[in-house]
């Protein structure tokens, strides 16, 4: 049942926030609330619908998250433990706040550590699919990376519209909501799924130390740290690769190095793609193949992997 009780219901109260206060009210809101959206993620002239379904039930966060069209895909949460299900591959679990989902990570942030990198900036007020929204621009203090920015309901602080844009002001990636509709009961299907059996969460592998690696990256963004690194093998190949996810709080973005010899063919040979917002960059940089996938500029990504280098005092 749709209902027209909202969080910020004290006339003036909206028009008093500042605009790091709008985005706790948004976070606080996308955990708390029960709520119903439909939103279509477009880039590069593609548009890909997904259905939201968010609640929370004596005090567990439950939702949700299907794609409408194509083969099958859901992302449902219960607690801190996010299930993906795909028919393509085998449904797993993972012990998570952030999900790897359509939604950008913005929306759950840690804001104290993301204005490090990036200044919140206030703007208009505009309509968004008939709904009265405050216009909150996430902007990069360097040009390493991308602005956000955001269009909340006045009345909620939910995201009803979310876009990726570069320092030129394009709009690379947006998320459009559709329909919308607080909600007073949790959805029978939310209590479905706290019932459901799922997969046990996996734990995340454990990080190995960069001083047992022969190469080292002389460049990073201001702000950005690894949040992972190890070896594994890739899954198509089953080529041996050094791993290392870089983070600023709000995005990720991946790096693979792998030594190859003089003669030897790269995977990839230097490809660079672009599309929307995210970044896929292969070179070879001197006796390593370097690949970078993201949502960065193409130069941030450039610049990163033509600074990797091989260590000249390394022993094992």
């Amino acid at each position: 049942m749709f209902i027209a009780s909202f969080f910020i219901c004290l006339p003036g109260y909206a028009d008093a926030l500042t605009a790091k206060q709008w985005l706790e009210q948004m976070r606080h809101s996308i955990t708390s609330k029960n709520y119903d959206l439909s939103f279509v993620v477009i880039s590069e002239n593609k548009a890909n619908p997904w259905h939201w379904l968010h609640g929370k039930h004596e005090g567990q966060e439950l939702e949700i998250l299907t794609s409408l069209n194509g083969p099958i895909q859901q992302i449902v949460r219960k607690g801190d433990v996010v299930t993906y299900i795909d028919k393509q591959r085998s449904v797993y679990s993972v012990k998570d706040s952030m999900t790897d989902s359509p939604m950008p990570d913005i929306i759950r942030a840690d804001l104290k550590k993301i204005e490090q990198s990036y200044t919140f900036t206030l703007v208009g007020k505009s309509r968004v699919a008939g709904y009265k929204t405050q216009l909150i621009r996430v902007i990069p203090k360097d040009s390493s990376r991308y602005a956000f920015w955001l269009w909340l309901h006045v009345d909620t602080a939910l995201p009803l519209k979310t876009a990726i844009v570069n320092k030129k002001g394009d709009v690379l990636e947006q998320i459009q909501v559709a329909s919308f509709h607080l909600l007073e009961d949790v959805p029978v299907a939310l209590l479905d799924l706290k019932q459901a059996q799922l997969p046990i969460a996996s734990k995340v592998g454990a990080s190995t130390d960069i001083a047992e690696f022969d190469w080292q990256v002389n460049w990073v963004p201001n702000g950005f740290s690894p949040t992972r690194i190890n070896r594994h093998r890739l899954y198509a190949s089953q080529q041996e690769v050094d791993y290392l996810m870089l983070s600023d709080g709000l995005v990720w973005f991946s790096v693979y190095i792998r030594k190859i010899g003089d003669s030897e063919q790269l995977l990839d040979p230097n490809t660079y793609l672009h599309s929307g917002a995210d970044t896929y960059l292969t070179q070879k940089v001197g006796p390593f193949e370097v690949t970078v996938i993201g949502e960065i500029p193409p130069a941030t990504a450039k610049r990163l992997a033509q600074s990797v280098t091989i260590k000249t005092n390394f022993s094992r």
